[in-house]
């Protein structure tokens, strides 16, 4: 497992299971990708949409529905990116970091229950030094009410 130092705080999507499609997903282009970079004039069709649409369909699809949603077509949303093979890039690590992600979650979600945990004893820790300092208090008040009966008992006898 690659380990990275990173000094962010973890968010609350982190602490809930990873969704098994999503991660299909993302498996699923990885590997298309692979596979069309694997022969190098298939790299050279990567801007082909029919040739994307043939060879790696979930990438075609991706790349159709970014298309969609920024209102253009798939030639003008390739040509937004800075290089010829940005969007490329820019899905291949989104997917890459999302596999990471995934992979991580499990040890995140036990390191969170552990946290859980320990949050749990200290304020029960708490809880329990705040009712030992009340019952310390009721002793203390049950002491002096029954010195206080005695006392009274004494004099009641003294008296007769």
């Amino acid at each position: 497992m690659n380990w990275k130092n990173t000094s962010r705080e973890v968010v609350d999507d982190e602490l809930t299971e990873f969704d098994p499609d999503h991660y299909q997903w993302c498996q699923s282009i990885c590997a298309e990708y692979k596979a069309i970079t694997a022969d190098e004039d298939a790299i050279n069709n990567l801007l082909d949409l029919e040739f994307l649409k043939q060879h790696a369909p979930k990438i075609y699809e991706n790349l159709q529905e970014a298309a969609e949603l920024e209102g253009q077509t798939m030639d003008e949303h390739l040509q937004s990116y800075d290089t010829d093979f940005g969007y490329f890039t820019d899905v291949i690590h989104y997917c890459y970091d999302e596999i990471d992600q995934a992979k991580q979650r499990p040890l995140v979600l036990e390191i969170a229950q552990i946290v859980r945990n320990k949050r749990a004893v200290l304020q029960n820790g708490l809880l329990r030094d705040a009712l030992a300092k009340y019952q310390i208090m009721l002793d203390n008040e049950l002491y002096k009410a029954i010195k206080a009966l005695r006392e009274t008992q004494s004099w009641r006898l003294d008296s007769l």
